[in-house]
């Protein structure tokens, strides 16, 4: 998860992939496309959070359910996306 802002605070590039919600690593562009050229938020968070779960396609085993995992993957999205904004605001 990657961030970068630019001077006047938009998110100009963002870089997001997964790993554990599905058969192999996935890219999210999608979420990754929503995030460029608007300000960093909460709502944006959340929205680029739950186009990261639709983008996996997690299996179902002994340890959880495909539904679980596609939750854990929105709900660390939303957490991992927040870190990435303070350290890029912070210039990390």
């Amino acid at each position: 998860m990657a961030l970068t802002l630019g001077a006047d605070g938009t998110v100009d590039a963002a870089r997001i992939s997964v790993a554990g919600a599905d058969s192999t690593p996935v890219r999210a562009d999608t979420a990754e496309a929503l995030l460029v050229g608007k300000l960093p938020s909460d709502e944006l968070f959340a929205a680029a959070a739950d186009a990261v779960a639709a983008a996996t396609n997690p299996p179902k085993d002994i340890h959880a359910p495909a539904e679980y995992r596609r939750e854990m993957a929105a709900v660390l999205s939303r957490r991992a996306l927040k870190n990435a904004a303070a350290r890029a605001n912070r210039g990390e």
